[in-house]
């Protein structure tokens, strides 16, 4: 099935993941295992900020954070501050922490020619998490920072030695509409066709995906971590939200309502096991070329225990005809949410063929997740269950900051 937004005749994904025939491995390189020093991208962003906290606990490396230079503030300064917003500066990142500027659109990633040559004698491995996340921005527009940067990374990776790139990609990449049957999503491959995608994000990360795999039949070591919907930090509750979840949680506990019919499950991970398993993963060596983890919660909840805790917490939920919640939704939406969530939440209340849009994020998608349990295991470092425990971190959290009113006593 084709939508306006996500497919176009205008053009050619399977195209756009074909690599420029000047990406190239160097016939004389060798593979190294080693990782005295890592290029980390996306390191102001959330997820980001927990991976170089990652990557400095698990590794001995140097992380070298590519950052877009911004007039307002140094580039070091940023890092740091971001660290510290979620926790996670400790004064002993310093001296392992070196920031350059740089930026992953432009051409050798926008580095200094000194700069970059350095880098391409050094670097072991590449964690590219930089991307734009955007579940209503057409292809063309996502296309420059999510596939268009994934080649110059790929291009960075292939200029002096076979560095090892690590791409944290997202289940959008894969999930789509299937109307009433439950898709399995393997790991062993990028999935086979972008036709029935659910957005123009997940395509680009498709394309990326792909070119990746592409890169991997030049000899390119790839290992693409798919990562669903991120949570904040299971101890703190730390976290963003201006992701879809949260905006659909303030929806579901401010109007005090639960669409009728609604089902399906709720898949979210906590961040910092999310990114200590994707540093881990990473890390484990079975000499594959080219692998695929998908990092997901493999005990999702229902949708109906979510609002089960909601009611716990004390905010009513009374069953509400679905058109009749979305009405009552796109109100509480023009009087308190910004222009730009107005926006993405008007879009996935589009009603289609098939039902809302907003009903496919809830959907019960299945994953396979061998590989990520076998690193669950070797790690001894087991997910956080959804549970009331889970809940109550993030809805404390959620209250102090006042992104969620309190409820009354609980019931």
């Amino acid at each position: 099935m084709r939508r306006a937004g996500v497919f176009s005749m205008w053009f050619d994904p399977v195209k756009d993941a074909r690599l420029p025939g000047d990406i190239e491995p160097p016939r004389s390189a060798t593979r190294s295992e080693r990782t005295e020093n890592i290029l980390l991208t996306g390191s102001t962003g959330f997820l980001g900020a927990f991976l170089l906290d990652e990557l400095l606990d698990q590794t001995d490396a140097t992380v070298h954070c590519l950052v877009r230079p911004s007039s307002s503030q140094p580039s070091a300064q940023r890092v740091r501050d971001n660290l510290s917003a979620y926790g996670r500066w400790r004064p002993d990142h310093d001296s392992r922490i070196r920031v350059v500027d740089g930026d992953i659109e432009k051409p050798r990633l926008g580095l200094a020619p000194d700069v970059h040559d350095e880098l391409a004698e050094r670097v072991d491995l590449v964690v590219h998490s930089a991307a734009a996340i955007n579940h209503v921005l057409p292809y063309p527009l996502l296309k420059k920072t999510n596939v268009t940067a994934t080649h110059e990374v790929i291009r960075f990776a292939c200029q002096r030695r076979a560095m090892r790139i690590h791409f944290m990609s997202s289940t959008a990449a894969c999930v789509g509409r299937a109307r009433d049957r439950v898709l399995l999503y393997p790991e062993e491959r990028v999935h086979a066709s972008p036709a029935t995608l659910v957005s123009a994000y997940g395509l680009s990360k498709w394309v990326a995906e792909r070119s990746l795999q592409n890169a991997a039949r030049l000899g390119v070591p790839v290992t693409i971590i798919r990562g669903g919907d991120m949570a904040g930090d299971s101890r703190s509750g730390i976290g963003k939200t201006t992701d879809l979840f949260h905006l659909f949680l303030r929806l579901f506990v401010e109007l005090g309502e639960r669409p009728e019919p609604f089902s399906g499950q709720v898949n979210i991970v906590p961040v910092d096991f999310a990114a200590r398993m994707a540093v881990f993963v990473g890390g484990m060596t079975d000499g594959e070329t080219f692998k695929v983890v998908n990092l997901v919660h493999r005990q999702p909840m229902p949708v109906d225990g979510l609002f089960e805790f909601i009611r716990s917490r004390g905010y009513p939920s009374e069953p509400v005809p679905l058109g009749a919640w979305v009405d009552h939704c796109q109100a509480f939406i023009r009087k308190h949410y910004s222009k730009k969530q107005a926006f993405v939440l008007k879009y996935l209340f589009r009603e289609e063929s098939d039902g809302r849009l907003f009903q496919w994020y809830f959907r019960p998608y299945r994953f396979v997740t061998d590989r990520l349990s076998e690193a669950i295991a070797a790690s001894g470092t087991a997910c956080p269950p959804l549970d009331e425990t889970l809940w109550s971190t993030y809805f404390d959290r959620l209250v102090d900051i006042g992104y969620l009113r309190p409820g009354v006593e609980p019931v």
